[in-house]
């Protein structure tokens, strides 16, 4: 029986799934096995051009499951997604995301997180294990290629933690280290750690706000998201607003999530 203390009942899972059926049940069952679902008071998925294969997939798992007929884009996706949650704090995931952590490891990244952004310390905090950037991030082979954060675009610089071991001390400049254990828990501004729709976590009404701020009409989404679906594009249109609202970015390493 697991540990009550060992819950997290204001924090819900919502994860973003088009095609990759196989993709979508190898992290599904690495949630399953390493006891996500038990850590959190909530979770659901929302598929884009759903399709019955998938809904039976996601149906052996504790979600509620929503979606669309059509694929209304990654923006709006994340929008449905996060919505459909029922708690307050939101760990954002996507079909392609595989849990490569225990139980308890999950329980204490996530709890660490989860502190800091109730305090008001961090507006988000990521999740994606950053050695697994080494070979899929064209950032990290600038930074490779130039031997020094100047690889990079000024919103890359976050990527330095994965192409250099000791890249958090070597830049104090722009990074602090906010707590240190099994796991190091660094803090950034927005304008050197880019946007990504890699795992991360956040709270709920923050994210919808935002969304809200670079043209997501959360008030009339069902109108909106099919009306402006080939209009929208949100990793366009949050990059610039993204740096000028100045958020708070807690960036864990080692971190839970690896890219499939």
């Amino acid at each position: 029986m697991m540990n009550p203390s060992m819950k997290m009942n204001e924090l819900g899972v919502s994860i973003l799934s088009w095609g990759r059926h196989d993709k979508l049940k190898t992290s599904l069952e690495s949630y399953k096995n390493n006891d996500l679902f038990d850590l959190v008071g909530d979770a659901n998925i929302f598929f884009n051009e759903h399709k019955p294969e998938d809904e039976k997939l996601a149906g052996q798992y504790p979600l509620r499951l929503d979606g669309n007929n059509q694929n209304v884009g990654i923006g709006w996706g994340m929008v449905f997604s996060v919505m459909l949650s029922h708690a307050p704090y939101v760990l954002f995931l996507e079909n392609d995301f595989e849990l490569a952590a225990t139980k308890e490891e999950t329980y204490n990244q996530l709890s660490l997180g989860l502190d800091f952004i109730k305090q008001g310390n961090l507006d988000i905090v990521k999740y994606r294990r950053l050695d697994n950037y080494k070979t899929t991030c064209n950032e990290t082979k600038n930074w490779y290629d130039r031997g020094e954060r100047w690889g990079c675009a000024e919103e890359n610089w976050h990527v330095g933690f994965t192409a250099d071991d000791d890249f958090g001390n070597n830049n104090r400049d722009i990074c602090n280290l906010l707590s240190i254990g099994d796991v190091e828990l660094w803090g950034m501004s927005s304008e050197n750690a880019g946007w990504s729709n890699n795992p991360f976590m956040c709270k709920r009404e923050w994210f919808l706000e935002f969304a809200e701020s670079v043209g997501f009409n959360v008030n009339n989404f069902l109108v909106d998201s099919l009306k402006n679906v080939n209009t929208l594009d949100f990793e366009q249109q949050i990059k610039d607003k993204w740096i000028e609202k100045g958020a708070n970015v807690g960036i864990i390493n080692p971190a839970l999530f690896n890219h499939q």
